[in-house]
């Protein structure tokens, strides 16, 4: 039998309708918002884009609300096997040094436990 591997997408798009779901019971959570840096684009909007600030690694997905040491939480969505180029390794080391939480998450469910975890609801 085969396994089906999910998409980024699919994880992302999954993480993001549970966030929805409940966003009520964590305060903030409905300010997180996604970073569409990837996907191919043609060159015109490529150009565009790139004027506008789009940059290379940047991660996936923000939620700007502060908690505890960090100013607020970057997520890196993979798929099974998916590895960080190395504008993503350095944005990630930015990131943390400037307060920020960061969780590279090749999965829905290991998405939702970071926010849990993030909100200091581990169970």
């Amino acid at each position: 039998m085969r396994s089906i591997n999910p998409s980024e997408h699919q994880i992302q798009s999954a993480f993001v309708e549970w966030c929805f779901l409940n966003q009520t019971n964590l305060y903030g959570l409905h300010m997180g918002f996604a970073i569409p840096n990837g996907g191919l684009r043609n060159k015109r909007v490529a150009e565009k884009l790139k004027k506008e600030g789009v940059r290379a690694g940047v991660l996936d997905w923000c939620l700007p609300v502060p908690q505890g040491k960090f100013h607020g939480l970057f997520i890196e969505f993979k798929s099974a096997g998916g590895v960080l180029s190395g504008a993503q390794q350095l944005e990630i080391l930015d990131l943390k040094y400037f307060g920020w939480k960061t969780a590279v998450c090749h999965s829905t469910e290991e998405a939702i436990d970071v926010i849990k975890s993030y909100y200091g609801k581990d169970s």
